[in-house]
Order: C-alpha cells, then structure tokens, then sequence
C-alpha cells in the first residue's frame, strides 16, 4: 500500500508544483450565469467588501458581456461611503515572473473625499511569497502595486514585480481594487450617486517576458538609515511608498509622499520590505527597524 501511495504521490506531484492563478479570463462563475441574480462571484476569487474578507462575498455586479476577450468580465464598484469590490486569489507558484498584465476598463471615478472631488484610482497588486523553514512564516520576496486611472475602452495594464531576493517563490496572491476607499488616507470617500468607480477587468496573466523600458524603467532611490529608529530618508523620490512586515502583511502605505522621508517611529521592531512606486520605477528594500 505504502508504494502505490508513493507512486501516486509521485504522479500527482508534478501537477502541484506547476499549478498557479486559475479563472483569470473570469468565465467560470459560483452561481449559473445563465439565471438573472443581483450578484454572483468568479470561481478561485475570494471577494471582500474592503474591510474583511468573506468567503462567500459576490460582487456587486453579476458577470458582465462587455468583455476584452472570451464571454464574462469582472466588473467592481464602490457603493455609497460604506464598501467596495475587492478580488484575491492567492495559488500555489514554482516561477519568477517579470510582472501581473491584464487588460481594464474604469469609469464613473470622479468621488468626493475629505478635501473635495477628486479622480479616484483602482489598482492591481501581486505579492510573491517563500515559506521560510527556520522561521515558520512566508516570506515576502517579491511584489508589486500598480495605480490605475479612468478609461472608457479596454487597454493593457503592466504591474511589474519587484524581488528582494533570488529565490524561487512558492505562493502568489493577487488583489484586484476598485477604489482609493479604506487605503490609508482616503477612508471619507463617497460615491456621488451612490455607486461610483466602476472598475471592469478581463484576461488577467503572470508574465515572465522582460519588459519594455516605458514599462519598467530601472532606477534606484538612495534608502537610509538601515537599520532605522525614527524615519527613512528616500533621497529623490516622490510617489507611493508601502511597507509589509515578514509575513508579508502591510503595514503601512502612503500614496503621496514627497518630503523624502517616512516615518517608521510606529513600527515594532523586526524585518520589513520597503516599496518604491513612481509608476515610472518600481523598487523594493529590505530594512531593519530597531
């Protein structure tokens, strides 16, 4: 018994390792999409309401037929000052790859905020982590944040990724944002109307090709003290700065820096993952906080 156990794991194994991101043209739905339901949620996502996760969440809208390839889209929105659509899936990976692509359409994101309209902004993450043996947590070793602003018609978006490390990743997740709502420093958005952001995404895919030079542009920020007490220095760079801790949890994040600096007073002591993002350079850095 014991060796046809080992040979079926032997045979399964393969399947296993080279497993990752399932549903990513969003054609497979919980509910039958042929039924007219208020909502309905894609197979592999998990969606949230931007505040917790839920298993069984939908999305405020059923599948949609206005799609950039195949049948159905994932279509996301906020409603009213209280919720929004968020997607996850997070999946097994045995590869590094160069980037998060897809393809989005987002309109209706004109909101208010605590200091009047503004355009508001959806975004693609993806997070790569290794389990580290000696520690017994996941490690992040790579990721990446992209903001996306408003387009009536479909076009490409490129969320690059970032490493921290040579390693081959074993876990991958990634998160689909309708909204700058419940980020740090927009929680006061109101859609106008009730619903607003409407934020529509198809034919999502990991790719390991090198990107172009207007996709990725290699540029490195002078990060300093490491280890740090009080605030890191960021010499010349203006954009969003986040932080995750060793498990890859965030911690902090701030869409508009421009001082060069940001505090850290706040963080316990431990190691943290650093990213830069100007949506011209992304950079990701390994500190000490003492």
């Amino acid at each position: 018994m014991k060796t046809i156990t080992y040979l079926f794991l032997a045979f399964i194994a393969p399947f296993f390792a080279t497993a990752q991101l399932q549903n990513t043209d969003f054609e497979e739905w919980i509910n039958p999409v042929t039924d007219v339901i208020f909502a309905n949620r894609p197979v592999g996502w998990t969606i949230s309401n931007g505040r917790a996760i839920m298993e069984d969440t939908n999305t405020y809208f059923p599948p949609v037929t206005d799609v950039q390839n195949g049948n159905y889209a994932l279509k996301m929105s906020i409603w009213y000052n209280y919720t929004k659509d968020m997607a996850e899936q997070t999946a097994p990976i045995d590869f590094r790859p160069t980037a998060l692509v897809g393809y989005y359409k987002y309109t209706g994101n004109r909101v208010y905020s605590g200091v009047g309209e503004i355009d508001d902004k959806a975004s693609a993450s993806i997070y790569l982590t290794k389990w580290n043996e000696a520690l017994s947590h996941q490690d992040t070793i790579g990721s990446g944040d992209v903001l996306l602003d408003a387009s009536e018609d479909y076009i490409r978006f490129v969320c690059p990724v970032a490493y921290t490390s040579n390693e081959i990743p074993d876990t991958v997740k990634v998160l689909l944002d309708c909204s700058l709502m419940n980020r740090p420093g927009y929680a006061s958005i109101l859609a106008p109307d009730g619903v607003a952001s409407f934020f529509t995404v198809d034919n999502i895919a990991l790719t390991e090709e090198v990107l172009k030079g207007d996709e990725l542009q290699q540029k490195k920020f002078n990060v300093y003290p490491n280890p740090v007490v009080n605030a890191l220095s960021l010499d010349g760079f203006q954009g969003t700065v986040t932080i995750f801790n060793a498990l890859g949890k965030l911690v902090l994040k701030n869409n508009n820096v421009h001082t060069g600096k940001i505090e850290v007073t706040a963080l316990p002591s431990g190691i943290y993952y650093l990213q830069l993002n100007n949506n011209n350079a992304l950079q990701n850095i390994k500190f000490i906080k003492q």
